[in-house]
C-alpha cells in the first residue's frame, strides 16, 4: 500500500503548475480567462480514441497504464484543455474486493458475477481490501505526471452511495427500485455497505494524491433520487467523511451532484473546494448567494451536441455571467455525449481561450 500524502502538501506540486488557470480559480484568485475542461473528455467523441477502442476492450483500456496514459492525454492534445482528467472508472473500486464490472456495448456496466446477491456481495467486501489491484491507477498517475508538466490531472472517485446503486441493482437503472427496497427493508445493511465503501474511497482518493493528482473530484450521480432525511443518511453524510478525511492533504476536492440548485444547502455543508454544478442548474443564481464559492459548470451537453451556435451563446452567456469571478472553471453540467461534434467543442474551447 502506498503511503499517505504529507499534510503539508501544497495545491501547486511544481514550479510550472503555479501558471495554471485551474488551480488559480480553485484558489479563487484567478485573474484570467476562465480554465476550461470537460466531464469525460476523453471519450468517444474522439476518432483518436475510437481507433484505441476497436482494438481495446473498455476494461483493457483503463487497466493498462499505456492505453490509460494515452487516452487522458487524447483531449489535451487536441484541445489544449486546461486540465487532464484520469481515465478510469467509478467502478473499479469493489476490485479490492474481488468484485469487477464488466461493460457492455451498448447497456453499460453490469457486475460480472450478476447472480451474486447482496449477501454474496457482503461477503466479499467483508474481507481485507487488497490496494494493490490498484497499482495500474497508481502506475497512470506518475506517467500522465511526467507528460502532462504544467497541466494539472485530476483523479476521481464516485460517490459511495453511487458506486452502491451500481453493486445493488448489478448494472445501471432506470427506477434504483432494489436499493430503494433494500433502504427500506435492511437500513443496517446499506449503511454497512456504504461504510466499507467509503473507508475505501478515502484510502484510494488519498493514494491518488500520493502518486500525484493535483485535484480530486466526487461524482454522486444518484444521491438524486433520494429526498430528505433518506438522502442525507445515506448519500450526504458518507460525502461529507470522505471529505473530511481528505481536507488535510491541502488539495482542491471537487463535488459534482445532479439536482446542484434543489440541493444547494446541503453541498455547501459539504465545504467542498469547488462545486460543480449540472445543467439544469442556475450558475448566476449560485454565485450571487455564494459569492465566495468556487464554481465549475455549466453548459447543457445536449445544447453542445446538437448546435455549435447555440452552445456558443450559452458559452457567451456563462462566461458574461462569471465575468468578473477569480474563482469559475468553464465546464459542462454532465459528461460530454458520445456524438457530440468535434466542431462545436472546438469552437466553445476556442471561444473560452479568447477571452
Amino acid at each position: 500500500m502506498l503511503p499517505l500524502f504529507s499534510k503539508q502538501t501544497i495545491w501547486y506540486s511544481s514550479e510550472m503548475e503555479k501558471n495554471s488557470l485551474f488551480l488559480d480559480a480553485c484558489n479563487g484568485r484567478n485573474t484570467k480567462r476562465p480554465p476550461i475542461w470537460f466531464m469525460r473528455q476523453a471519450g468517444r467523441y474522439l476518432p483518436e480514441y475510437q481507433a484505441l477502442r476497436s482494438k481495446h476492450t473498455f476494461v483493457e483500456m483503463i487497466h493498462t497504464p499505456e492505453l490509460a496514459h494515452e487516452v487522458t492525454l487524447q483531449p489535451i492534445k487536441r484541445y489544449g484543455f486546461d486540465a487532464a482528467i484520469l481515465y478510469s472508472d467509478i467502478l473499479v473500486i469493489a476490485e479490492p474486493f474481488d468484485i469487477y464490472f464488466d461493460f457492455i456495448e451498448g447497456k453499460g456496466p453490469q457486475l460480472r458475477n450478476y447472480h451474486d446477491d447482496i449477501h454474496d456481495l457482503m461477503n466479499k467486501l467483508t474481507a481485507s481490501p487488497d490496494f494493490d489491484v490498484f497499482s495500474y491507477v497508481y502506475e497512470t498517475i506518475r506517467e500522465l505526471k511526467l507528460s502532462l508538466k504544467s497541466t494539472p490531472l485530476l483523479g476521481f472517485s464516485g460517490s459511495p452511495f453511487t458506486v452502491a446503486c451500481y453493486l445493488i441493482e448489478k448494472q445501471s437503472s432506470k427506477t434504483f427500485g432494489t436499493i430503494k427496497s433494500l433502504i427500506e427493508e435492511s437500513p443496517d445493511l446499506v449503511h454497512k455497505l456504504l461504510k466499507i465503501l467509503t473507508d475505501t474511497t478515502i484510502q484510494h482518493l488519498k493514494n491518488q494524491i500520493n502518486s500525484g493528482v493535483n485535484a480530486v473530484q466526487i461524482f454522486d450521480t444518484w444521491g438524486s433520487i433520494l429526498e430528505g432525511d433518506l438522502y442525507h443518511s445515506f448519500s450526504l453524510n458518507y460525502i461529507q467523511q470522505i471529505i473530511k478525511a481528505i481536507k488535510p492533504l491541502n488539495i482542491p476536492i471537487i463535488v459534482y451532484s445532479k439536482n446542484t440548485q434543489q440541493r444547494i444547502n446541503d453541498l455547501i455543508s459539504l465545504n467542498p473546494t469547488v462545486l460543480s454544478v449540472d445543467w439544469n442548474s442556475s450558475l448566476a443564481k449560485i454565485a450571487k448567494d455564494y459569492p465566495a464559492l468556487c464554481l465549475q459548470g455549466n453548459l447543457n451537453p445536449h445544447i453542445l451536441h446538437d448546435s455549435k451556435e447555440e452552445a456558443l451563446l450559452q458559452a457567451k452567456t456563462i462566461c458574461n455571467e462569471m465575468k468578473n469571478s477569480q474563482r469559475f472553471i468553464f465546464n459542462l453540467g454532465h459528461g460530454i455525449l458520445p456524438k457530440t461534434p468535434l466542431s462545436h467543442v472546438e469552437a466553445v474551447v476556442n471561444y473560452v481561450k479568447s477571452l
